[in-house]
């Protein structure tokens, strides 16, 4: 068997969804062929298929467009060239210098050279790919625009003529350059990242080329220098600006072993950090990959727009040939009247705006998410957050920091809360218990360190805590179990620890063996955005949020009650939480889940959306999510709502104003009522305002009223 292969070929003249329809018609009839990717922005095609390169490039020509093999699944994107702008630019002028000439200086037979070279340079590139087209027997945008120019033309109009091509030449272009924005917003995060980084190496430290770096490398940040690659930081202090990666408003303070970005800018002191990616596997090069084939990833309203376009220009045709000819035959009137009205219906007709009005802003919306951190699978996902109903969330790592937290101490007897902190911190330095971090942590913070104490016999209990000699003094630190195991309970220790469980901590228990020394109460507490973002989700989608969590009822419940959250289900396994999601649809419509855990995934995938926490998320609830977000902070979460609610505004905004200001234009039209030079303005300018519009999303987040 004969393995199959990605192939990547370039399309020059590949400009549009039509086009984009048309290869694919063609390259979906050839065996073997099974995925097929199209990028309108690097104008390629990459085809999943067998043996039979020169095959495919044939069907592609034969379909009317040029192609050609490139190396590599991602060809560099190529601006907009210069000398196009130039053409187009100089075309514009010469178009404007005919009318001046006409109806200003009375210089006719100026106006009509100026004319015929506005449309020689802005037209060249239409006539030329319509005339491939009506070569295959294709009809497309370019063949409706051209025929309009040349009976324009054919009828002495020629500066209705020219305004028809250079005015459409123009549209094309302020949308190759709008194309080009977007673009650029994306490819200036890789541009962020050091093309080479300070290796440690046994011999010192040295300046090596970022590439050659591999993980598991340690390199040297000093004050002030942006961060190359990612990793962990294994030794020093420093505040690192990460707002270019994930937005983050803030500088975030970093110390050893926690993560930093590629592109982040580092503060005054010095960071060594252990590589944990590649440069080409950086946060940065994943957001870039990730905006790049979320772009492929279409909504219902983008495929139906393309679908309707892939009938709607043979139509224009019929009924343009149909005015053009029906009524002189049959009702009367001169000929060159009604030729004249089916050029401007074919003018008006054109359906860039139409095609425009969702993929433009689709990709604006995505790369805006992607500056603010949260990055977007596709239209499909975007428009599936736009219907969101009901929002349901996990707890740990979601709601809460995913990390327990010392909240309460008590001490007995005459202990002080420095001697319980001490004792148990000695004790807990030399566990590996997730619960010793928060309490050596604790400890350090109010200026406690565990001692050169001597400490002999020390023994984890499972389950259950910890026992050891602390020079010579036996100490028992552990959960209740443990104390009644010591028969070290009395009625007012069983009050205490009764009071601290029922507010959802869990509670640590020191011991001398002989009587209770004091109580540490550990929490995994709520994030300081998380009561916040609730109400803000709450109000979006007008129903209340949902938790489901694996704790068990009593926690979940009370941090339900800290954060605003009415609705809770505790104690849901795994496979729980995807039929809890299914029941929430039942009852709201469509969801949104939003978690971090491998546990997660199940109803991540089970959702309408599955939104993940990408800073604290495992990989698994990454890869089943639509929605990541990048930051470890859950107030993104409402932003990315109002994202895709104001791109949907502007999706409806677009497509009732290009479909609005044709249908009114064709009527205009057909009843003698317009002229071409008006069909030309009315096309061309909802085409440029649509264009704006979807531009709108990229100030998303720098200007809240977007829509």
């Amino acid at each position: 068997m004969t393995e199959s292969r990605a192939t990547t070929v370039r399309v020059d003249d590949l400009c549009c969804a039509v086009d984009e329809q048309k290869i694919r018609e063609a390259l979906e009839r050839v065996p073997g062929v099974r995925q097929l990717h199209f990028d309108l922005l690097r104008k390629t095609v990459s085809v999943d298929q067998g043996p039979g390169t020169e095959a495919l490039l044939s069907v592609i020509r034969q379909a009317g467009f040029s192609g050609r093999l490139v190396s590599g699944p991602r060809p560099a994107y190529r601006e907009t060239p210069k000398r196009r702008i130039l053409v187009v630019v100089s075309s514009t002028l010469l178009l404007l210098a005919g009318a001046i000439s006409e109806h200003l200086l009375g210089q006719p037979y100026v106006a009509v050279a100026l004319y015929l070279l506005a449309i020689s340079g802005g037209g060249w590139e239409i006539v030329v790919k319509a005339g491939r087209a009506l070569a295959k027997r294709k009809l497309n945008v370019n063949v409706l625009m051209a025929s309009a120019a040349v009976g324009a033309v054919a009828l002495g109009d020629h500066a209705e003529g020219a305004a028809v091509l250079v005015l459409y030449s123009l549209s094309l272009l302020l949308e190759s350059l709008s194309v080009d924005r977007t673009h650029r917003a994306i490819a200036g995060l890789l541009a962020l990242a050091p093309e080479t980084a300070n290796l440690k190496t046994p011999d010192g430290r040295r300046r090596v080329p970022a590439s050659d770096v591999r993980a598991g490398q340690t390199i040297v940040i000093v004050p002030g220098d942006r961060i190359p690659l990612d990793g962990d930081v294994v030794e020093g202090l420093s505040s690192v600006d990460q707002s270019a990666v994930t937005g983050e408003s803030l500088p975030v303070f970093k110390e050893a072993g926690d993560q930093v970005f590629a592109g982040s800018v580092n503060g005054r002191g010095s960071l060594e950090v252990r590589v944990t990616a590649a440069s080409d596997d950086t946060l940065l090069h994943r957001i870039a990959e990730y905006v790049q084939t979320a772009r492929e990833q279409k909504g219902s309203v983008q495929s139906l727009t393309e679908r309707f376009a892939q009938y709607y220009v043979p139509a224009v045709f019929v009924a343009a040939a149909s005015m053009a000819i029906v009524p002189p035959l049959f009702f009367g009137g001169p000929f060159s009247e009604w030729f004249y009205r089916a050029l401007t219906m074919l003018v008006i007709s054109c359906p860039c705006a139409f095609l425009l009005s969702t993929p433009m802003a689709v990709v604006s919306a995505l790369t805006a998410g992607s500056r603010a951190g949260v990055l977007i699978r596709g239209g499909a996902a975007l428009e599936a957050l736009a219907r969101v109903a009901v929002v349901a969330v996990d707890k740990t790592g979601t709601l809460t920091h995913g990390r327990h937290e010392v909240v309460t101490t008590q001490t007995f007897g005459g202990t002080t809360d420095n001697d319980l902190l001490r004792i148990a911190a000695t004790l807990e330095a030399r566990s590996e218990h997730p619960l010793a971090d928060a309490l050596l942590r604790h400890a350090s913070r109010h200026g406690v360190t565990p001692e050169d104490a001597v400490v002999k016999e020390f023994t984890a209990i499972p389950g259950k805590g910890l026992r050891a000699l602390v020079d010579g003094q036996p100490y028992v630190l552990g959960n209740h179990a443990l104390i009644e195991d010591f028969d070290l309970c009395s009625e007012e220790l069983e009050r205490e620890i009764s009071k601290l469980e029922s507010r959802g901590e869990t509670v640590l228990i020191l011991s001398n063996g002989q009587r209770p020394l004091g109580l540490v109460g550990l929490k995994d507490v709520a994030r300081d955005e998380s009561a916040r973002t609730i109400a803000e989700v709450e109000a979006i989608t007008g129903s209340p949020a949902v938790l489901i969590s694996g704790d068990h009822e009593q926690a979940a419940r009370q941090l339900a009650a800290d954060v605003g959250i009415r609705q809770v289900h505790a104690g849901v396994l795994p496979h729980e939480k995807a039929a809890v999601v299914e029941s929430l649809r039942r009852q709201w419509g469509p969801v949104a889940m939003v978690g971090d855990g491998l546990n997660d995934a199940p109803a991540l995938a089970t959702a309408d959306v599955g939104i993940a926490m990408g800073g604290s998320g495992s990989a698994a609830a990454i890869d089943a999510a639509d929605v990541v977000l990048m930051q470890n902070r859950l107030s993104l979460l409402p932003t990315t709502l109002r994202l895709a609610r104001s791109t949907r505004s502007i999706i409806q905004f677009n497509v009732v104003m290009a479909l609005g200001t044709k249908a009114a234009f064709l009527l205009l039209g057909a009843a003698g009522q317009t002229s071409l030079w008006w069909a030309v303005l009315a096309d061309d300018g909802v085409t440029l305002l649509v264009l704006l519009n979807s531009l709108r999303l990229l100030r998303f987040g720098q200007s809240r009223h977007v829509a």
